[in-house]
């Protein structure tokens, strides 16, 4: 457990809020509204976690998530490069910050342009075209060149733009400087601008430059913003690079660096003067070829020798999403960063971290918890920087209405600070609330036990000045009501009130009896002058007794009491299905009783007892019962509930009634004999069918038509029971199709087969009779007397069994009167002959039975 006396008062506590790539902000593009109330959580979840500032990335790729008069909007808002967003996002971000007492500072990548070379080919800043001395090219990736005055002019008048437009609270760069595995593709401008430097120093000296620039550029605007770099977490491995300014590297470390990696010198900036702050990316482990303890140790000592303030990059994105994780695979356990942040607290002069990304607080299991319980626990300001004069104090504190809201704030005057911190009391002088301000009032805390408040100012170097004023607050006035006096109230009525004086919140309280022995409702403290009837979950038809409570930090006051009749329906009850009840259809028959004064219901279908998960609703006349459900999915639980309504609106739900619909629903069957448009020379054939899992037996149709409109068998068979004998009552075609049952009724029908019986068509018709011996045969049969049958080409003989499969077939010349077939391979029992011509017509029939 973190104590309290290690949790500071003073610590710099904030996130980067990455937007390339929308790793955190916006998730929606194209989507004013969206991004505004995303946003909007960002804020209320650094409020809640009691961080203090939020750095927003607001140029990822040499383009602008706000006003830019250099360049065009960032695809990461819209999807397209240029395509203006609908709104400012950087002036929204700031209001929505400000007015919950965070900070916004605006996070630049200085040198970095399209991810892959070509990516604005033609797009607004296509710098690439317009200035492509400018754009480096290293392997793929595109930047703007370091080494060129211009650029680094280019990156100035950005940076001013942007503090000139904007209330920012600083302004911060990333580790963006000369890509890592650049080689010589910076030769010319290292041949115009080297001034006698080896290429090594140009770079670095071209990066010197343009920090020190861009910190003067802000400092001339605005000499009290903020400004600071995130580098590498390592400076450099060389031991020379230190010694040119007088220090030494820490021991045992290794890793890709800032000095000779991406040509950039964190010592020289701080030793000139050009940042206020460093945040080195600290994103390792304690121990380790990384140690954060020895990286964090350096820095800090660094940033202590020339006065820079020093907050830390911490690595939450590392953190595995489940905690504890299951494997070291996952990413790091939750202590890991709770002991770095214990670490700089017990280590370092100045306090403060920035946490990697802004999303891991929200993903991360229980991160954003502890930090808020255990970690932070109270708020903490932004350590002062720089010297200036102590802010002026505010007078003329007093308690009032702010335009129309519902509760008081208190409000004072004062020489326009920037900021204000508001520290709230009780009658033991215990801390209730501590917050900051960016006006000149604030509201009224949602409690009961603040009695007394004090204001100090902040300036924008982030001072406090020694003294506060304080304010005690007056006693609440009582609550007028608006009455009803017994007057029937409709489900979507309001029970309304008066602002009343120094109120910080309202109760609302109601009760069967005026005497209010029991609350059937209690609102707990709100902050609106009404609540809807409908919210309340009264019973209908019944009279209730209402009152008001206006509360502050002294006490509560009750208004008059009041009572209504409510107009609308009763709850009723669900009747089917039972509560519990398996085996409901899928197609759901609900019935409830009866309400006199309804005149329609609502029908709810859940998945869920809580109706959270709704996979049907529906309205229904009370004539039309009962309510049978859409098609329901097979053997799921369910809930189902309904309501009344009439002319005086809703009345309550029912109890929800829980059932299962019906078990699976076998599969369909499928034919095993006959085959499809077979014909038979006896008169009957057998049907059979497959077996279906979970078929409480099945059902056979056989009809005269396809449609099975003439329907000549609807039968019935056991589970155990798969095939049938069909005496054929009358020649002609016949289908027949078969369905599994089960307790939901039948399933889905087999396919549909068609089969005739061709005892009568073929022996007792007009056909010839073909000539064939032996009859009875053992191994081959002789037809002869063909020519008389055969008129030219193309006919063949077909051989078919008892059940009407095909066994084999033969084809024939005009000129052949006697044809040789070896039958020898046929199972013993009677065949059938055709003589079919090349349209499939028959010409002659015969008969034989194999020995």
């Amino acid at each position: 457990m973190v104590s309290h006396a290690q949790i500071p008062g003073e610590e710099f506590r904030a996130s980067w809020l990455t937007t390339v790539y929308n790793i955190d902000w916006p998730s929606t593009k194209n989507d004013v509204e969206a991004q505004k109330q995303e946003f909007q959580a960002v804020v209320e979840r650094a409020v809640s976690t009691k961080m203090n500032a939020i750095l927003l990335q607001i140029r990822p790729n040499a383009d602008a998530l706000y006003q830019s008069a250099y360049e065009p909007w960032s695809e990461w808002l819209t999807g397209t490069r240029g395509k203006d967003p609908g709104y400012d996002p950087l002036a929204y971000a700031i209001s929505e910050a400000h007015k919950h007492g965070i900070e916004l500072h605006a996070w630049l990548n200085p040198y970095r342009f399209e991810i892959s070379a070509g990516d604005y080919a033609g797009l607004p800043g296509d710098y690439a075209s317009s200035n492509p001395e400018w754009i480096l090219d290293v392997g793929g990736k595109t930047y703007f060149n370091p080494g060129l005055p211009e650029v680094t002019d280019y990156i100035k008048h950005i940076v001013g733009d942007i503090v000139g437009k904007y209330d920012l609270d600083g302004i911060c760069f990333d580790d963006y400087f000369y890509p890592s595995d650049i080689i010589l593709e910076d030769q010319e401008a290292f041949t115009t601008h080297g001034n006698g430097l080896s290429i090594r120093d140009f770079r670095r000296a071209s990066v010197n430059q343009m920090i020190a620039s861009v910190h003067d550029t802000i400092k001339t605007i605005k000499p009290y913003l903020r400004f600071g770099v995130s580098p590498a977490g390592i400076y450099s491995t060389d031991p020379s690079a230190a010694a040119a300014h007088n220090t030494t590297l820490p021991a045992g470390i290794s890793g890709r660096d800032n000095y000779n990696a991406i040509y950039c010198d964190p010592l020289a900036w701080m030793e000139s003067g050009s940042v206020d702050y460093l945040s080195p990316q600290l994103y390792w482990q304690i121990g380790g070829g990384q140690d954060f303890h020895t990286l964090n140790d350096w820095w800090e000592a660094e940033c202590n020798k020339y006065d820079v303030q020093f907050f830390p990059s911490l690595a939450t994105y590392r953190l595995s999403n489940s905690q504890p994780p299951s494997s070291s695979a996952d990413g790091w356990e939750l202590n890991e960063i709770i002991n770095q942040i214990q670490y700089l607290r017990a280590n370092t002069k100045d306090n403060g971290m920035i946490f990697f990304s802004n999303s891991n607080l929200e993903e991360v299991e229980m991160l954003a918890e502890l930090l808020s319980i255990q970690v932070f626990n109270n708020l903490s300001i932004w350590p002062e920087f720089g010297n200036s004069p102590s802010p002026s104090k505010p007078s003329g504190l007093k308690l009032d209405r702010f335009e129309l809201d519902a509760t008081s704030s208190v409000f004072w005057t004062s020489e326009k600070e920037d900021r204000y911190l508001i520290e709230g009391l009780d009658a033991n002088n215990e801390t209730t609330i501590k917050r900051v301000s960016y006006s000149q009032n604030v509201k009224l805390p949602f409690d009961t036990i603040t009695e007394q408040f004090k204001i100090s100012s902040i300036n924008q170097y982030g001072k406090i000045n020694g003294e506060f004023s304080p304010l005690t607050i007056p006693t609440v006035e009582k609550p007028e009501i608006v009455s009803f006096e017994g007057d029937e109230v409709s489900s979507y009525q309001k029970l309304t009130w008066k602002y009343a004086k120094n109120s910080s919140g309202y109760i609302v309280s109601i009760s069967e009896d005026e005497t209010f022995s029991t609350d059937l409702f209690n609102s707990g403290l709100i902050q609106d002058t009404f609540i809807i009837v409908e919210d309340i979950m009264l019973e209908g038809n019944q009279t209730y007794f209402w009152r008001v409570l206006a509360c502050n930090g002294k006490g509560c006051e009750p208004s008059q009491i009041d009572d209504f009749f409510t107009g609308f329906p009763i709850a009723s009850r669900i009747t089917s299905p039972i509560d519990g009840e398996i085996h409901v259809p899928l197609l759901a028959e609900i019935q409830w009783e009866m309400l006199d004064e309804a005149t329609s219901y609502d029908v709810q279908i859940a998945t869920d007892s809580m109706f959270n998960a709704i996979s049907q609703e529906g309205s229904i006349n009370a004539a039309e019962l009962p309510y049978v459900s859409d098609q329901l999915n097979k053997w799921t639980d369910y809930y189902v509930r309904v309501r009344g309504l009439n002319e005086a609106g809703k009345g309550q739900w029912s109890d929800g009634s829980g059932f299962k619909t019906t078990t699976d629903i076998p599969d369909a069957p499928m034919f095993v004999t006959p085959q499809d448009m077979a014909e038979f020379g006896e008169d009957e054939v057998e049907i059979s069918w497959t077996k279906s899992d979970l078929a409480s037996g099945y059902k056979l149709n056989i009809a005269m038509d396809e449609a099975f409109e003439q329907v000549v068998l609807d039968s019935a068979f056991s589970q155990y029971k798969r095939n049938y004998t069909f005496d054929f009552p009358d020649k002609g075609a016949y289908y027949v199709r078969v369905c599994s049952e089960y307790v939901g009724g039948c399933g889905d029908w087999s396919n549909t087969l068609q089969f005739s019986s061709i005892t009568s068509s073929v022996f007792n018709s007009s056909f010839p009779d073909l000539k064939i011996y032996p009859n009875p045969v053992d191994d081959h049969i002789f037809i002869k007397n063909l020519i008389g049958h055969v008129e030219n080409s193309g006919y063949s003989i077909a051989i078919m069994n008892t059940i009407g499969q095909k066994v084999m077939e033969k084809s024939i010349s005009s000129a052949q009167d006697t044809l040789f077939i070896n039958v020898h391979h046929l199972n013993n029992g009677i065949y059938f002959l055709r003589l079919v011509d090349q349209n499939g017509n028959i010409k002659a029939i015969g008969k034989f039975s194999k020995l």
